[in-house]
């Protein structure tokens, strides 16, 4: 496993599987006894955890914003932890059957990687992105959003003050936008079915994102992960729109203040 933390949450860490990171005790400021050097906290890094051998090629990572909110970085530790250990059962199982059937077993794979999409002074945005293989024919993927509110300590449920103001505010440009780029890929092509309608944005990723760097959220990116509004073969339907005050005014009120209007 490859660790790059700081001391805070090392011993955590060291229950993915390996040990936390050595510490050099004689540079250790609060060895000295100084009571200003004890106060000072670890200085908040990426992370990146990685874990590799003949059953399982596992990696998680999230970014340095993620690691500076503690419980964030609790959660997402935990997180880290089920999902190896998850993988890990999985592929000693189909270890066990390619064994049985003399079929030699290519390993289970998992990559999770938290990328920030921006910030406001009370909002934190990132998209969860993910491949794994447990076997089949091939692999699965997606996005999914995780926006994090500093003054609750705790994940957003909905940025929006109810589904009917957020559906009045983003399902129709979402449709329309969906039923062209799908035209343009099946060439035309009329599609009868659940891959013809319009998914609810109940089924779809809901992201916002900071595009300009000023502190405040000016586009939604929307994203249907495979087989959600196509079939494998498609791909990922992604798309980015800037907001307008229509969609400002169907959020919450306590987060209203972290948008702006997009260009």
């Amino acid at each position: 496993m490859s660790l790059r933390l700081p001391l805070l949450f090392a011993l955590s860490l060291a229950a993915c599987g390996g040990p936390a990171p050595a510490q050099d005790v004689s540079d250790d400021p609060t060895e000295t006894g100084d009571p200003v050097a004890k106060s000072v906290d670890p200085v908040p890094e990426a992370v990146e955890i990685t874990k590799k051998d003949d059953l399982v090629d596992f990696s998680f990572a999230w970014p340095i914003e993620a690691s500076m909110e503690a419980t964030l970085a609790r959660q997402l530790i935990a997180e880290a932890e089920t999902s190896e250990a998850e993988l890990r059962t999985m592929a000693e199982e189909g270890a066990a059957f390619a064994k049985e059937d003399g079929r030699k077993f290519p390993g289970y794979f998992t990559k999770v990687s938290y990328r920030p999409l921006g910030q406001s002074e009370r909002l934190l945005s990132l998209s969860r992105e993910f491949a794994t293989f447990t076997g089949g024919a091939h692999g699965n993927q997606g996005t999914h959003a995780l926006i994090w509110d500093r003054e609750t300590d705790s994940e957003v449920e909905s940025l929006f003050a109810g589904k009917p103001r957020r559906d009045a505010a983003l399902r129709k440009r979402w449709c329309v936008w969906l039923e062209g780029e799908r035209m343009e890929r099946r060439g035309g092509e009329v599609v009868d079915g659940m891959f013809g309608e319009c998914p609810s944005l109940d089924e779809i990723t809901i992201m916002p994102m900071d595009e300009d760097g000023n502190g405040l959220f000016d586009h939604f990116v929307l994203i249907a992960n495979p087989y959600v509004a196509g079939p494998w073969a498609e791909g990922v339907f992604e798309t980015s729109e800037p907001i307008d005050q229509y969609m400002i005014d169907a959020m919450r009120p306590e987060y209203q203040s972290s948008f702006e209007v997009g260009q």
